[in-house]
């Protein structure tokens, strides 16, 4: 059994095929576990986030997704970062506590072709939101040396 925390779920299928949802990526992958400094810099993230969310702190929240995304987003939408922004101001305006609870990683990828070749890792945490527990699934991408996330998520329950 795993303890809140550890990585040790990271195991991965020897030579399987997986879809990396949301994008339905087929990717080929050897048997690996997820690097510790890695695991340690997405859990720090996702921690950083949960308190960046408790402060209400909606223009570096939209930071936390990968460059890329915001870019194609911005492009294609008129209505973009607002539409994002108010997303999360929606929010994070209801929250009154949130407390990071466990983090695993599900898989991890040392190259990711849809991501530029840049390590990728599909991420499920739980938080804590107002009393109610909260489970994420998202995947985070190493980009010029900083994890972001492909998407927030959120949404009030």
């Amino acid at each position: 059994m795993n303890s809140p925390g550890t990585h040790t779920r990271a195991r991965l299928r020897h030579f399987r095929t997986r879809i990396c949802a949301p994008y339905l990526e087929v990717m080929h992958f050897e048997d690996m576990d997820i690097p510790s400094h890695y695991f340690e810099q997405i859990k720090e993230r996702i921690h950083s986030q949960v308190q960046l969310e408790l402060k209400g702190s909606t223009d570096y929240l939209y930071q936390f997704i990968l460059p890329s995304i915001r870019r194609k987003r911005e492009a294609e939408r008129t209505d973009e970062p607002e539409l994002t922004l108010s997303a999360i101001s929606q929010f994070v305006i209801k929250l009154k506590s949130a407390k990071l609870l466990d983090v695993q990683c599900a898989e991890f990828h040392p190259t990711s072709q849809i991501y530029g070749n840049s390590p990728a890792a599909v991420m499920e945490y739980k938080i804590r939101y107002n009393d109610k527990l909260a489970h994420y699934r998202t995947i985070w991408v190493l980009h010029e040396k900083l994890w972001y996330s492909t998407g927030l998520n959120k949404q009030w329950f």
